[in-house]
């Protein structure tokens, strides 16, 4: 697995934890591709994946991550859609 670092109430996977799957760099070129304004001069260089535990429902905390583009891709279960 890929989760390897460990924190209070979820798991997370970096690409110093080897989170290297093709489908990250697919996924950031796609939207390179279909938002070339807002991704010129700015190629994908940090990703990562959280999975979050029982323990921590309520997710990480408030917080600004320093880009000049910044993407969050959130994968829920259809049940938790609120619209």
């Amino acid at each position: 697995t890929c989760f390897s670092t460990v924190r209070r109430g979820y798991l997370g996977a970096f690409p110093a934890d080897g989170n290297v799957h093709p489908l990250v760099m697919s996924t950031a070129l796609a939207l390179e591709r279909h938002m070339p304004k807002t991704f010129a001069g700015h190629p994908l260089g940090l990703w990562w994946l959280f999975k979050y535990t029982e323990a921590g429902p309520s997710g990480i905390g408030i917080h600004a991550d320093a880009a000049a583009v910044n993407v969050n891709i959130w994968l829920t279960p259809d049940e938790a859609r609120r619209a």
